[in-house]
C-alpha cells in the first residue's frame, strides 16, 4: 500500500492534501486521503483498494466539485493514473457527505487502485 499512497500524495502535491490526517491550521477547502483493501479470491496475482479523499470545505458546494474536477483530470475514470510498476489508480464516483452543519461540507471522492503481480503493496 506504501507505493500506492506515495503515488498518489506525489500525483495531488499541488492540491492542499494529506494522508490519514491534517496536522497543520486547517486552511479550506482541505483533502484527506486513506484507504479500504479489497479482498480478492482470484489468483490473478490482482490487488485492490479504495483510496477515499474526503475534501472539507467551508464556501460553496460548488468548490468542491471544482475540486472533484481536477482529481478526475489526475485519475481519469477510463484509462486512470498509471505509474509504471503495475499499478493503475482511477477516479470511481463521489458521494456528498452530511456534516450536521451549515459552516462545512464534504465530499468524498472514490479512487480505485489496482496491481498486478506477486509483489506487496
Amino acid at each position: 500500500m506504501i507505493e500506492i499512497i506515495n503515488y498518489i500524495s506525489k500525483m495531488l502535491a499541488k492540491l492542499p492534501y494529506a494522508y490519514m490526517e491534517w496536522t497543520d491550521e486547517p486552511k479550506y477547502p482541505y483533502i484527506i486521503g486513506e484507504y479500504s483493501e479489497i479482498e480478492n479470491s482470484n489468483e490473478d496475482g490482482l490487488t485492490e483498494a479504495t483510496f477515499m479523499l474526503t475534501i472539507t470545505g467551508k464556501d460553496t458546494w460548488l468548490e468542491l466539485e471544482k475540486i472533484k474536477e481536477q482529481i478526475k483530470k489526475i485519475f481519469p475514470p477510463i484509462e486512470g493514473g498509471i505509474n509504471g510498476e503495475g499499478i493503475v489508480i482511477y477516479y470511481e464516483n463521489s458521494v456528498p457527505i452530511f456534516t450536521g452543519t451549515e459552516e462545512f461540507k464534504r465530499l468524498q471522492i472514490n479512487l480505485k487502485a489496482k496491481k498486478w503481480g506477486n509483489k506487496s503493496w
